[in-house]
C-alpha cells in the first residue's frame, strides 16, 4: 500500500495480528529507513495483538533501506524531504487507519510522532533516539507521549535532550527516558555497534505500556 507526499508514492508496509488489534502502531524510521529489525518489531507488536504500519518516507526518491556504514548518503536523502508533505500525509494516513493510532518515531521520525500528537492526530505518540525534538519542544499535546534517549548519544547529545525536558517537563502525559551509556541507535538490534539491549528493552516497554495506556482511556 502507498501514501502520497508531494506528488510521490511513499510505501507502507502493514502486518495485522490474528484478531482485532487493539490498536495501531504507526512506525515512522529513521534515516536509515525499513530495515528488516523494524519489520520483526513489527511482527512482534501483531503477535502481541496490535496493528503494526511501517512506513517507508524516502522509497520514492531514494529507496532504501541504507546501511548503517551509508550515514553520509542517509542525511542527505533525509533533506531531500518535504517534511512539511509528509506531516500532512501521515495524518491523513492516521485518520484512515483503524483506531486508535500511536505514532512511534525512531531517529529522524522523532519529530514526526511528537507533532502528530500536538496536532490531535493520534491518541499518543513515542519516540526513539528523537533527534530534533528540542526544535519543537514549544508544542503541547494533549495526548500521552513517551521520549527515550541514549544518554551517550553522538548524534542527540544531552544539552538537547535537557532542552527539550525543560520544556515539556510541565505537561501532563509526558514522559523522558534517558539510559546511561547508550549511543544513537540504541534501539536497531542490526547494529551491533550502536545497539543497547538494556535500552532497547526499556525503550520497548515503554511502547507497550503506551499502548495499554491509550486502549485504557479509551475505554473509559
Amino acid at each position: 500500500m502507498r501514501v502520497t507526499v508531494s506528488g510521490d508514492q511513499i510505501p507502507f508496509e502493514e502486518v495485522a495480528p490474528a484478531g482485532p488489534p487493539m490498536a495501531t502502531v504507526l512506525v515512522i524510521p529513521s534515516i536509515y529507513g525499513l530495515h528488516d529489525d523494524l519489520r520483526q518489531k513489527a511482527q512482534a507488536l501483531a503477535s502481541m495483538g496490535w496493528r503494526a504500519v511501517v512506513v517507508d518516507p524516502f522509497a520514492g526518491t531514494h529507496p532504501g533501506p541504507l546501511g548503517y556504514d551509508r550515514v553520509d548518503d542517509a542525511i542527505a536523502r533525509m533533506r531531500t524531504v518535504d517534511r512539511a508533505a509528509l506531516l500532512t500525509a501521515l495524518g491523513d494516513l492516521c485518520e484512515a487507519l483503524p483506531q486508535p493510532v500511536v505514532a512511534l518515531g525512531i531517529c529522524f521520525g522523532g519529530t514526526f510522532a511528537w507533532r502528530l500528537a500536538a496536532e490531535g492526530r493520534v491518541a499518543g505518540a513515542c519516540t526513539w533516539h528523537g533527534g530534533g525534538l528540542q526544535a519543537w519542544g514549544h508544542l503541547q499535546p494533549s495526548v500521552p507521549t513517551q521520549h527515550h534517549f541514549g544518554g551517550a548519544d553522538r548524534s542527540v547529545p544531552i544539552g538537547h535532550v535537557s532542552a527539550f525536558a525543560e520544556q515539556v517537563c510541565s505537561l501532563q502525559g509526558t514522559t523522558l527516558h534517558i539510559y546511561g551509556g547508550a549511543d544513537h541507535g540504541f534501539t536497531h538490534a542490526d547494529h551491533p555497534e550502536r545497539h543497547h539491549p538494556v535500552a532497547e528493552r526499556g525503550a520497548w516497554l515503554g511502547l507497550l505500556a503506551l499502548l495499554q495506556r491509550v486502549v485504557a482511556e479509551k475505554d473509559v
